[in-house]
């Protein structure tokens, strides 16, 4: 299939879950989402926003239609997007790339995310992390009477050796 610049489309899966609630949270590891009583995978096309002629641009964009694309290259690259870089350099790159389009002096960004494992080599329904795991005891030893900077990924890592 092809889109109406006659390039052909790239196709993504976007992934729907309903949650199987019977594990309560108690049984499931800190943070851990339920595993699932049913999933559906959806074959979408992608539409590349950044070539898309009916697309407001900039900080007009937000307002238009409520996010907006911009151009920038991070500092990142190779196997520095698997490390803890990620968090050292690029969400202080994107904070400053929001301040930079909004004009908010103050910027956030709680959570960096990335899919490493295409959906058909994901867990299957069934699988929810289970209280007590490596993770789940890393997590548990983060401390709780003041701020902690140890990212999700450098705890796992924290787990794993020891």
């Amino acid at each position: 299939m092809r889109n109406g610049n006659s390039t052909p489309f790239t196709y993504g899966i976007i992934r729907f879950s309903d949650p199987d609630y019977s594990v309560g949270p108690a049984d499931r590891g800190l943070f851990a989402v339920s595993a699932s009583k049913e999933i559906k995978d959806l074959t979408v096309p992608l539409y590349d926003y950044r070539s898309d002629k009916n697309l407001t641009k900039g900080p007009a964009g937000l307002d238009i239609h409520g996010f907006t694309v911009v151009s920038h290259s991070s500092a990142l690259g190779g196997e520095s997007w698997l490390g803890p870089e990620v968090e050292e350099v690029y969400l202080k790159e994107v904070e400053e790339l929001i301040k930079q389009v909004t004009g908010a002096k103050y910027a956030l960004v709680n959570n960096v995310a990335f899919r490493r494992k295409l959906s058909g080599a994901q867990k299957g329904k069934e699988h929810y992390a289970k209280r007590g795991s490596p993770l789940d005891k890393a997590i548990e030893q983060a401390p709780r009477d003041k701020p902690f900077s140890m990212s999700i990924g450098a705890m796992w890592q924290l787990s794993l050796n020891g």
